[in-house]
């Protein structure tokens, strides 16, 4: 995860350290993210910031896809 927000705050101009400002998370935060779970709201902060899509993000894809419970979508 914290690949792909490295490389989309890259395309942005943004430095990590000043995301972690924008976003007001500690300095470090977001570069633990490939190792433990951000809190739902850091997540949000960090995407809408960047103009990600928290699916897009997680990898989430098409519920409908094949491999995806089916219980999801009830």
């Amino acid at each position: 995860m914290y690949d792909k927000i490295k490389a989309r705050a890259k395309e942005k101009g943004v430095s990590i350290a000043s995301l972690e400002r924008t976003c007001g998370l500690s300095e470090g935060n977001i570069s633990k993210w490939n190792n433990s779970k951000p809190s739902a709201e850091s997540l949000a902060k960090v995407c809408r910031e960047l103009g990600l899509d928290i699916g897009d993000l997680l990898e989430l894809g098409d519920p409908t896809s094949e491999g995806v419970d089916n219980e999801c979508q009830r």
